[in-house]
């Protein structure tokens, strides 16, 4: 699997969790001239909207996502 489709699978991971927390999905892969928005989704139960940066790795040599 090629970089690309490692992080086309983490913001599908990301996604899923968000809407597994009751989050609604607004926007995905945002282009802001050079740079991108991952996810801008909504906080229903905060009512907040958040804008979500997904960073996906192949190991755990950086930690946990938490």
């Amino acid at each position: 699997m090629n970089h690309l489709q490692v992080g086309k699978q983490g913001e599908a991971l990301a996604k899923a969790h968000l809407q597994d927390k009751k989050y609604k999905i607004y926007d995905q892969n945002i282009r802001l001239g050079r740079d991108e928005i991952d996810i801008i989704a909504y906080d229903t139960a905060e009512k907040m909207l958040v804008f979500v940066e997904v960073k996906t790795r192949s190991s755990k040599a950086f930690g946990y996502p938490e």
